[in-house]
């Protein structure tokens, strides 16, 4: 049963450095300037940061460094929403952001203001929640330590990552329907749509677990945060495989 355990650790840990090494990539390496890879490169990164902060709560991490307890807040909570922009940056060929793409990162920095509290607490007190919460790991998701009723921050992820990746399988509808309508449908086109397609699946299938613990409570049969953090491993290695066999089709 260790060995098993110990499998699934290195199996999203390695997921999770890889996100982290191809964030860089298509960063550091886009000497087009390409607005669409640089959003992709803050997907991965906030989606590695935040895979790899719940793989670290299997392991006692947290106890030798507390301060880093809840830092992924604000990074889980920026996943949806650049995953939307990157779907509609590519889609409307934007080459920058609005100013009113800012709005689509309130709820991460409203959360995250939530927690300040807690952030500011003393590293033995920290401890101390810490070892109430991996005692009982149904309180995790609860994320008692914001200023936010218990509870909240669960709900406020799914709708937002549900709505949002609604808003992006309507944008793709569209789309589709448009290019075949216009004789568009050029091979270069169909396979941008279906990229942005099975990248919209894959980010939406996180929220569709909470959607169904919500309904169905399935954390009594499974370990919630297990199966979560195997999900969003699965979309980082999705997305660079996918960048490894196309590696143009990210620039629209």
């Amino acid at each position: 049963m260790q060995q098993e355990i110990d499998w699934n650790f290195t199996f999203v840990f390695c997921a999770s450095i890889l996100g982290f090494v191809v964030s860089g990539i298509l960063y550091f390496t886009n000497k087009n300037g390409s607005f669409t890879a640089r959003i992709l490169a803050a997907y991965l990164l906030c989606t590695s940061y935040a895979c790899i902060h719940f793989n670290l709560t299997n392991t006692n991490f947290f106890f030798f460094f507390p301060h880093f307890w809840r830092t992924a807040v604000f990074a889980s909570f920026s996943v949806p929403a650049l995953g939307y922009l990157y779907v509609r940056s590519i889609l409307y060929q934007q080459i920058r952001f609005k100013w009113s793409d800012l709005l689509f990162f309130l709820p991460a920095l409203i959360f995250t203001l939530s927690m300040l509290p807690f952030y500011l607490q003393p590293a033995s007190e920290k401890i101390r929640i810490l070892q109430v919460l991996l005692n009982d790991r149904t309180l995790i998701s609860t994320e008692p330590e914001g200023l936010l009723p218990q509870g909240w921050g669960f709900m406020a992820r799914m709708l937002y990552g549900l709505s949002l990746a609604i808003a992006q399988y309507i944008l793709l509808f569209r789309f589709r329907k448009t290019i075949l309508a216009a004789n568009k449908a050029r091979k270069q086109n169909i396979d941008i749509i279906n990229w942005l397609t099975f990248f919209t699946i894959t980010l939406s299938l996180t929220f569709f677990i909470l959607l169904v613990e919500t309904s169905l409570h399935i954390s009594r049969y499974f370990d919630l945060n297990r199966l979560i953090i195997f999900t969003i491993s699965c979309n980082i290695l999705f997305i660079t495989g996918y960048l490894l066999v196309r590696p143009n089709i990210m620039y629209g």
